[in-house]
């Protein structure tokens, strides 16, 4: 199933010459990741990487392809924020030509978002859980509050959790 990931990093290896991993160009293509050598990684960005770098680094659109006879063996090490590490922007990357994209979150909060049917559904969860346009109509809405003071986009829905 193709997903973006939503953690911070993501470092794949294929371990035994099965590829399988493909990743979409942005035009609906899907190019096959091929290692260069039997030790190589990849690594991907995810979606809380996207949020901090402030949209300078994507998160790909990614699927593991496998067809064939042969097992597919890989390892994958994860870079998961804690529930509470609040994912935003430094200044450093916020200015006047390039305004922020997203509005600080909560990774926990963020998490449950994705597993709901809202975020299931979902073209781009980042985008529909903290997305200026996103932040916008939910505030126009009446849906969100300012949580603990913080800056944090906290979303008031029962089923989640701020």
């Amino acid at each position: 199933m193709a997903h973006r990931d939503i953690n911070t990093l993501g470092i794949v290896c294929q371990l035994n010459g099965v590829d399988g991993l493909e990743v979409d160009n942005g035009d609906g293509q899907w190019i096959p990741a091929k290692p260069s050598s039997p030790t190589s990684y990849f690594v991907i960005a995810g979606d809380s990487f996207r949020a901090w770098s402030n949209g300078r680094v994507t998160a790909p659109l990614h699927r593991v392809n496998v067809g064939g006879e042969d097992t597919r063996y890989s390892v994958i090490l994860f870079s998961v924020p804690k529930d509470e590490a609040v994912i935003q922007a430094p200044t450093e990357l916020v200015d006047e030509r390039r305004p922020s994209l997203f509005r600080p979150f909560a990774f926990g909060g963020f998490l449950r978002f994705c597993v709901t049917e809202e975020g299931m559904k979902a073209k781009c969860k980042l985008s529909a859980y903290c997305g200026r346009a996103a932040a916008a109509e939910a505030a126009e809405a009446g849906s969100l509050h300012a949580g603990d003071g913080n800056g944090v986009l906290v979303r008031s829905s029962s089923s989640l959790e701020s």
